[in-house]
């Protein structure tokens, strides 16, 4: 991880100018995808350069959310923020329950069965509807495989210890063939 996703998670990005007065499009990667507007001020731009952008009004347009920044007043301000990503501090997330976790804290944990065989590391989340399922990466003969594990406390994930960077699951590498 580098210093940048050590303090701050990349929330979602610019993705276009909407109108003339100023407004652009923004593609959220929270849950709701309105959650995004939550946590105030957005730092915008790329790793290189972010400057802190405050929303001072947003709106559904369709199926997109649509964005005022604050002293954003033409399209051509707009033009100039697509294609930025859009970054919050960590320290802005609300504190969540014991034994829940953010989908940022579970990836890149080492992932383990009961028995302490490792079966690999995350690598990503996915939401199914029914639960969340870790893609858990690992090497076999033929090459880097991943596996696909329900994310279910109690009945499948057993433990989470993000000081040891480790969940322990009840799954076999047997369910992989």
């Amino acid at each position: 991880m580098n210093e940048l996703t050590n303090t701050r998670l990349r929330v979602g990005t610019v993705n276009g100018a909407h109108g003339i007065k100023g407004w652009n499009k923004v593609f959220s990667y929270t849950d709701p995808k309105e959650q995004i507007i939550s946590y105030q001020p957005w730092l915008v731009g790329s790793s290189a350069a972010l400057q802190p952008l405050e929303v001072v009004e947003w709106r559904w347009q369709g199926d997109r959310l649509v964005v005022r920044f604050r002293d954003v007043l033409s399209r051509n301000q707009a033009e100039t923020l697509v294609g930025r990503e859009v970054w919050i501090e960590k320290s802005q997330l609300e504190p969540l329950a014991e034994e829940e976790y953010y989908w940022h804290q579970l990836i890149g944990l080492l992932v383990i069965d009961e028995a302490g065989h490792l079966l690999g590391s995350v690598k990503s989340m996915l939401e199914t509807g029914a639960n969340d399922v870790m893609v858990v990466g690992f090497e076999r003969d033929a090459g880097h495989q991943e596996r696909l594990i329900p994310y279910v406390w109690d009945h499948i994930v057993k433990g989470v210890d993000l000081h040891r960077r480790r969940i322990t699951v009840a799954w076999s590498e047997d369910y992989d063939r």
